[in-house]
């Protein structure tokens, strides 16, 4: 199969035979390991733009993606787009029998957390990754070389969602991690993070 260059771009030239070779075998774990951590879901979704993942296989490879990756904010637009396909085929995205368990368990509606900066508050450009976890929130506001923006302070959101407009539920890295369209968020509240570094916040 010849890989478009949408598709190829994410993975360095070293390893794009590998890339072909994986691909042809739908081998799409080893495949989704190619690009860097932070580029793994926009080349999930440049697989699935150019046909080459089947629309029908994007609720179950998407987690893979995810999960070995980073920093969805890089692509969150083209992501929600998926995102938004799927639950409008009532498709959602799950991890495993955890995952898929803990959904049928979760109240409704549902309090999920972020962790992150002020700068993301203020514009209203909420990420779609969220936990059902506080304190890996409050983390994520504050650890270094995950999510922070330097320049802005660190912010712990909180918000409700009905259960049936969460889009997936990802429980493999342990992160009770929510996958959610931000316009289905309700009840937003914000809360100012010490930050344990430099004691602001």
């Amino acid at each position: 199969m010849k890989i478009p260059r949408a598709v190829s771009r994410h993975v360095d030239s070293t390893l794009r035979p590998r890339l072909i070779e994986h691909v042809n075998a739908r081998e799409w774990g080893r495949a989704f390991l190619l690009p860097a951590s932070t580029r793994r879901v926009s080349f999930f979704i440049d697989l699935a733009v150019a046909g080459i993942i089947p629309r029908d296989e994007w609720a179950r490879l998407l987690p893979d993606a995810i999960s070995t990756g980073d920093l969805l904010r890089y692509d969150r637009d083209r992501l929600l787009v998926i995102l938004t396909a799927l639950r409008a085929s009532d498709e959602t995205v799950f991890d495993g029998d955890a995952a898929r368990a803990a959904y049928v368990m979760l109240p409704n509606p549902v309090t999920i957390y972020r962790g992150t900066v002020v700068a993301e508050a203020a514009c209203s450009e909420y990420g779609v990754s969220w936990t059902l976890d506080p304190e890996q929130a409050r983390w994520f506001a504050t650890a270094p070389h995950r999510c922070r923006n330097w320049e802005s302070p660190p912010l712990l959101l909180s918000a409700t969602v009905a259960r049936e407009n969460i889009c997936g539920l990802l429980f493999g890295r342990q992160e009770r991690e929510v996958l959610v369209c931000p316009h289905a968020l309700q009840n937003i509240r914000l809360e100012m993070v010490l930050d344990p570094i430099c004691g602001c916040g």
